[in-house]
């Protein structure tokens, strides 16, 4: 549905305003539709790799800065 109302626009016409076709609108806009399996795809190998990173750099940090408090508070 998404992509198909990117093809139209509206128009004044004899004192009403209609709906009308627009050839090119989603060119101009660089407005085009791209099928959600090639989409996760992309995320999954382009994105997924960076987040699953930065995931376990998170978790190791959180974890060393965890021992380093928890032995802080033993001492005092």
């Amino acid at each position: 549905m998404y992509e198909r109302i990117l093809e139209h626009g509206l128009r004044a016409e004899n004192g009403s305003v209609v709906v009308a076709e627009k050839p090119g609108a989603r060119k101009s806009s660089g407005s085009y539709y791209t099928p959600e399996q090639l989409v996760g795809l992309i995320i999954e190998r382009a994105v997924g790799l960076l987040v699953s990173d930065r995931l376990k750099q998170f978790i190791e940090k959180a974890a060393a800065l965890g021992s380093n408090t928890r032995g802080k508070e033993r001492a005092l």
